[in-house]
C-alpha cells in the first residue's frame, strides 16, 4: 500500500504541472489514498469493517475515538473532501494549480501524522520480519 501511495502524490504533484481536464480527473487520488489510510488505521486499531465511506472527516472522526489527536488533522480532510467525486465533473468544477498543490500539501499532512506515520512503521517492520523467517 505504501508504494501506490507514493505513486498517487507522484502522479498527482506532476499533474499539477498540466492543469486540464484529464488532470483534475486525477486529484481525486489523494483523498482517495488518504481515507485508505485512515481505514488502515482503523483496521490496526480492530475495527472489523471500516466504514464503507469516502467521507474523510468522518473517518477522521472514527479514528478519534481510539485518539483524540485526529483532530489535528481536520482542515485537511475536510479540504480533502472536496476533491473526492467533483473533479470527475470537471465542468462542474474548476480547479486551479494552486488549488491543486493545496491539495496535495494537505493529502501530505494526512500521510505524515504522526499517529499514522508510526502505524506504517510498526507494520512495515512486521512485515520485513515476517518476510526474513519466510527466507
Amino acid at each position: 500500500m505504501v508504494s501506490i501511495y507514493r505513486y498517487g502524490f507522484n502522479v498527482s504533484r506532476t499533474l499539477t504541472e498540466h492543469v486540464s481536464t484529464a488532470t483534475r480527473n486525477y486529484l481525486f487520488s489523494m483523498p482517495a489514498i488518504s481515507g485508505k489510510k485512515l481505514k488502515g488505521y482503523l483496521i490496526y486499531k480492530g475495527v472489523s469493517e471500516p466504514p464503507k465511506i469516502h467521507d474523510l472527516v468522518f473517518l477522521s472522526s472514527k479514528c478519534s475515538d481510539f485518539n483524540e489527536r485526529f483532530f489535528e488533522i481536520d482542515k485537511a480532510c475536510s479540504a480533502l473532501n472536496r476533491y473526492g467525486v467533483q473533479p470527475r465533473y470537471p465542468n462542474e468544477l474548476g480547479i486551479k494549480a494552486n488549488e491543486m498543490q493545496k491539495a496535495i500539501e494537505y493529502a501530505h499532512q494526512v500521510r505524515d501524522f504522526e499517529l499514522l506515520a508510526a502505524v506504517r512503521k510498526e507494520v512495515r517492520a512486521n512485515f520485513e520480519m515476517l518476510c526474513e523467517k519466510e527466507s
